[in-house]
């Protein structure tokens, strides 16, 4: 009865620490070959060796290049780009004050960046002449 108790605990402690059992979750182990090692350690206390640092790495094409900002903004971003909520940005586009941008094979709302500039700048100047 013990050694079946045993073997048992065994086997649970041979897994992963950290993890709880659960359902859906996997339990994977480094594979033994991915791990490096050094190869004049003794037996049984291998260590493990850092990756080489490279000084001075060669700048591909995409890191020399300078990424574009997007011009279409979705409604969660376009909202926080003006500093309110996607629902708000929404309503603004069916009370008309921002045009929301069709673009054929895309069904979600895209808005111009510039309009939302443009919004900014006419809400400026409608504050300033009401003063």
């Amino acid at each position: 009865m013990k050694s079946g108790a045993l073997a048992a605990a065994s086997l649970r402690l041979r897994d992963l620490p950290g993890f709880p059992k659960r359902a859906g979750r996997p339990r994977t182990r480094p594979a033994s070959d991915s791990i490096p090692v050094r190869e004049n350690a003794p037996v049984g206390r291998q260590q493990r060796v850092e990756p080489a640092v490279l000084l001075d790495p060669v700048p591909t094409i995409a890191e020399e290049t300078p990424a574009l900002p997007p011009r279409l903004l979705g409604a969660r971003d376009g909202g926080a780009y003006i500093g309110c909520s996607a629902w708000t940005l929404r309503e603004l586009v069916e009370k008309g004050y921002l045009r929301k941008v069709m673009l054929p094979g895309i069904n979600r709302l895209l808005v111009d960046v510039r309009d939302l500039d443009e919004l900014i700048e006419q809400s400026k100047r409608e504050q300033g002449r009401a003063r």
